[in-house]
């Protein structure tokens, strides 16, 4: 379309019948509709019909050159923020998934040992007076406490929320302790009572 309007410019500039008898050139036209041209450019628009339609013709290519460069700006702009932008909100998803998630078995074997009571390889004073674990909610388990020999000490109920209370205190010793949740078992996990 640029090109059409182009050319329909140079042919009315070309055959504009006062042009040398006081008509602008079309250069000055051109200059005129861009706010560049003097009184007498100004006042030929005005007076001769064929210049202003030039003139008409050169604001139409100024305007879709503009629309043009503004639509290309607005093609690939977007593009390069959506992409971005995408790139973003995955990231962002996947972070908020893992962190709302609650662990299971394989996280708390694989590192989450903060989350255990007694933790592995600690020295107790006295007797743990509960088990903690980190656990799926609302799954049900059961905590057994052995010696290193096998020998059990100790089993829970079936408890729910990752929490057993022990009802008798254990004698000193080394222990270890398992939790056994459906499909899942986690442990076992040392503990010496001094």
């Amino acid at each position: 379309m640029n090109d059409v309007l182009a050319t329909a410019f140079q042919q009315h500039a070309s055959a504009c019948p006062r042009e040398g008898k006081g008509c602008p050139s079309a250069e000055a036209i051109a200059a005129a509709t861009r706010g560049a041209g003097d009184a007498d450019t100004l006042a030929a628009l005005s007076n001769c019909t064929r210049c202003a339609a030039i003139a008409q013709i050169e604001l139409g290519l100024q305007t879709q050159g503009s629309t043009h460069a503004k639509m290309d700006g607005r093609r690939r702009f977007p593009r390069h923020w959506a992409l971005a932008a995408s790139v973003l909100l995955a990231l962002g998803a996947g972070t908020i998934v893992t962190l709302l998630r609650p662990p299971g078995a394989d996280e708390v074997l694989r590192g989450g040992a903060g989350a255990l009571y007694p933790d592995i390889g600690s020295e107790l004073a006295s007797s743990p007076s509960e088990f903690r674990w980190t656990i799926a909610a609302g799954a049900i388990c059961r905590v057994d406490v052995r010696r290193p020999t096998g020998e059990r000490v100790w089993r829970s109920d079936g408890v729910r929320g990752g929490r057993a209370t022990v009802d008798s205190p254990l004698p000193s010793g080394d222990y270890l302790w398992t939790v056994s949740c459906a499909a899942d078992e986690l442990g076992p996990f040392h503990f010496r009572v001094k």
